[in-house]
């Protein structure tokens, strides 16, 4: 399965886990780091925690490695880095405050 294939699962899943207004930002050809970003939002700190264990083990299913996930106590934002791909999970007034989809507005996004 292609790196692009995975992000679509991934967006997907977490679109399933019930995350809302998840988003691919596509990286390719634009930074050596990594590929694809997914941004989500939970509901609450609890949906994020879970939302991170999720992405964490749909990861691994998908031979993706997982090489980081950083979710600070209590905090309203959370990430899994996946090597290529970095998901985001925030609380609404966290993602609106760092305006992503905005920073990177001349990527391509694409909405689940």
């Amino acid at each position: 399965m292609e790196i692009s294939e995975k992000v679509e699962v991934l967006a997907k899943f977490l679109d399933e886990k019930l995350a809302e207004d998840v988003k691919i930002i596509d990286f390719s050809g634009s930074s050596s780091i990594f590929d694809y970003f997914i941004l989500a939002t939970a509901r609450n700190l609890r949906h994020i925690n879970a939302l991170l264990d999720d992405v964490k083990d749909k990861g691994a299913e998908l031979s993706l490695e997982v090489k980081r996930v950083d979710y600070p106590e209590d905090s309203s934002w959370g990430l899994v880095d996946l090597k290529d791909i970095v998901v985001h999970i925030f609380l609404k007034e966290e993602r609106q405050n760092y305006n992503l989809e905005k920073l990177w507005g001349d990527l391509k996004i694409t909405n689940i």
